[in-house]
Order: structure tokens, then C-alpha cells, then sequence
């Protein structure tokens, strides 16, 4: 608490919480797409179908990628931007 009579900042509190958790479903997702392409890689499924379903593969793997990476530095830049504390009417300092 500050002397204004503030209280702390739920809201940001959660969000700082929830990041590393974030944070290791984009890892998740990279290592899910590299296992696959490892496999692909190594040859593990030749044929045309392989290929169509490979290109697709990598295709979404850069989306999701691309996704899950902004979702994490959108959070991020959220916690950021709030401050520490704020007045205790404030809907963040009751955030469950």
C-alpha cells in the first residue's frame, strides 16, 4: 500500500502470474510442430500426400507460431503498462 490510500493492482498481479504459463504453451506448441518436422525431416512419410500434408503442417506451425508468440508479448505489454497499484474502487484492485 502507498500512501494515496491505493491498494495493490489485482489485475496486473494475475497477469504477471499467468505469463510463464502462456510462455510454456508457446513452447509447447514449437516443440509439437518440431517433433513432427524432425520426423518429416528424417523421412519418416514419403509420398505426395506426405508433402501436401508437410507444407500444410509447416504452414500452420508458423501461424500458430506467429499466434501464440503475439498472445504472449500482448500480455506482456498489457502487465506492463498497468501500474502497481491503484485507488481501491478501481475494478483492478478487486480482480479475482
Amino acid at each position: 500500500m502507498v500512501e494515496t490510500g491505493e491498494v495493490d493492482n489485482r489485475y496486473r498481479t494475475a497477469l504477471g502470474r499467468a505469463l510463464p504459463g502462456a510462455q510454456t504453451q508457446v513452447d509447447r506448441v514449437a516443440e509439437a510442430f518440431g517433433i513432427t518436422r524432425r520426423a518429416m525431416d528424417a523421412g519418416a512419410w514419403s509420398s505426395g500426400v506426405a508433402d501436401a500434408f508437410a507444407g500444410t503442417c509447416f504452414s500452420v506451425e508458423a501461424a500458430a507460431g506467429a499466434a501464440a508468440d503475439d498472445c504472449v508479448s500482448t500480455m506482456q505489454r498489457r502487465h506492463d503498462r498497468e501500474p502497481p497499484t491503484v485507488l481501491p474502487f478501481d475494478r483492478r484492485a478487486r480482480w479475482v
